[in-house]
């Protein structure tokens, strides 16, 4: 119940006032809705009640006289290390008994390295997603797009303020006239889907102002005589292969046909680049530049704004686009995930803790007669602590190279599950994540540790051993 009514009401607001920089909202409706609340009481029920249930089923099995004496401890067992002889001989007494004992107790080794590795997997999914979602806007304005602006024309070819104006600015590097327009591209059984076509003359200097290249083994592509080149998002959604054709339609309403000749790597949008003289023979009518791609030197927003009224007092510029201005907004939208991102890491780390503190307090009350055995044969409290963290330590190490790869994993399923056909996302877990993720889990078992110490001195070792009696 506190569990729907936490969910329901409180975790919404959160997202509400994170997304209140962007969207505007008139009110912040929390409604109980009954069919995720059913999910989610069912898988806790399943949970709860179904290991109970499990462990009930089992134990009632058992006769009566055999359930009113405590449970006896299970026997020691060969286990595969000993048939290593040479490597057997080399470990030390203290490594032996804890190897034997992490055989000894299969369910409850596989229980604390799974639970480890799950919570190490969340919190290290957790910086992979801030990442991964920061990561675009990166990949598509630094590394594949190398243009900082964009100027539209009102009619193709009527330039002569305009480049006037591109000459003289100390601040434009270069800049590269394009055939550019918008298309949808159709498929039946698939949506219609928008793209912005590229045409050039001049190949050679398209490489200074985009980087075509292959998605993941980035080969440098270079535009053919026949054909085009077409964003990834776009081959994933047609599931298309270079040599295969797609139709396309203008803002005019005309279909054609163009052959794919290569795929590139992309993350925002859908561009399709090609030779101005192979868009002219794919629409059957010449076509003649109406946009420049501009190269410039590092501008202030004031200089941008600056730069824009001037070309457009030249009454030959319909609009002039800056790359910065989208960059911004990709970051601002990864920015406000930043909330939900922490969320999900200190939900995770505060379930490692969990884990691993249940998880520890059962291995010490289950084997009280045990440890207080080896109390009773010399054994220190240090030693004593020393016997049950081994173990702990093991099945740390263990999780937390699992959870590498689970949190890995997770990345790819949520940003697959995440991108669309205008947006896609890079899979990226940076050092950094995995370092954190794999030091809070060792920090939870650090403090776990240190509060198993405080219990095992306390173990009352008379009391522990008359409790078979």
């Amino acid at each position: 119940m506190l569990g729907t009514i936490l969910g329901t009401k409180l975790l919404p607001l959160v997202v509400y006032r994170i997304q209140k920089p962007v969207y505007t909202f008139a009110s912040y409706p929390t409604h109980f809705w009954i069919t995720p609340i059913l999910l989610a009481i069912g898988a806790v029920l399943i949970a709860t009640v179904g290991a109970t249930g499990y462990v009930l089923i089992r134990d009632l099995r058992e006769k009566p006289t055999q359930l009113l004496r405590p449970k006896a401890p299970k026997p020691g067992q060969r286990i595969w290390l000993e048939r290593i002889t040479p490597l057997w001989r080399r470990l030390s007494f203290h490594q032996k008994v804890t190897y034997r004992n992490l055989f000894r107790y299969k369910a409850r080794m596989i229980l604390t390295i799974l639970g480890i590795a799950g919570c190490t997997g969340l919190m290290v999914a957790g910086f992979g997603l801030k990442t991964s979602i920061g990561e675009v806007a990166d990949r598509q304005f630094k590394q594949l797009t190398h243009y900082q602006a964009i100027v539209t024309l009102k009619i193709p070819n009527s330039t002569a303020q305009t480049k006037t104006i591109l000459t003289q600015t100390e601040k434009i590097r270069s800049y590269l006239s394009v055939t550019m327009s918008q298309v949808k591209f159709k498929q039946k059984g698939i949506t219609d889907q928008a793209a912005t076509v590229y045409a050039v003359a001049d190949q050679a200097k398209l490489a200074q102002y985009v980087a075509l290249q292959t998605p993941r083994e980035q080969q440098r592509l270079t535009l053919p005589k026949h054909g085009a080149i077409i964003a990834a998002n776009l081959a994933k959604t047609y599931a298309v292969q270079k040599g295969d054709w797609l139709t396309l339609q203008t803002a005019q309403g005309q279909r054609a046909r163009i052959q794919v000749a290569g795929i590139s790597e992309n993350y925002l949008g859908n561009s399709v680049y090609l030779r101005q003289s192979a868009l002219s023979k794919t629409l059957q009518q010449p076509v003649a530049a109406n946009a420049y791609l501009m190269r410039t030197a590092k501008m202030t927003t004031k200089q941008e704004k600056q730069l824009a009224t001037r070309l457009q007092q030249t009454t030959e510029v319909a609009a002039t686009t800056f790359i910065s201005d989208q960059g911004a907004k990709q970051a601002t939208a990864s920015a406000n995930l930043d909330p939900i991102v922490f969320i999900f890491i200190g939900l995770s780390a505060v379930l490692a803790f969990v884990v691993l503190f249940n998880l520890t307090s059962i291995n010490v009350s289950e084997r009280e007669c045990e440890l207080a055995t080896i109390k009773v044969l010399g054994f220190f409290d240090k030693e004593v602590t020393a016997y049950i963290v081994r173990e702990n330590v093991i099945f740390t190490v263990v999780g937390i190279v699992l959870g590498f790869g689970i949190g890995k994993l997770l990345t790819w399923f949520i940003i697959t599950m995440a991108s669309s056909e205008q947006v896609a996302f890079p899979l990226i877990i940076p050092a950094s994540g995995y370092m954190i993720a794999a030091g809070m889990t060792v920090l939870f078992s650090l403090i776990v540790m240190g509060m198993t110490h405080r219990k095992l001195k306390g173990i009352d070792m008379i009391g522990a051993l008359k409790e078979n009696e």
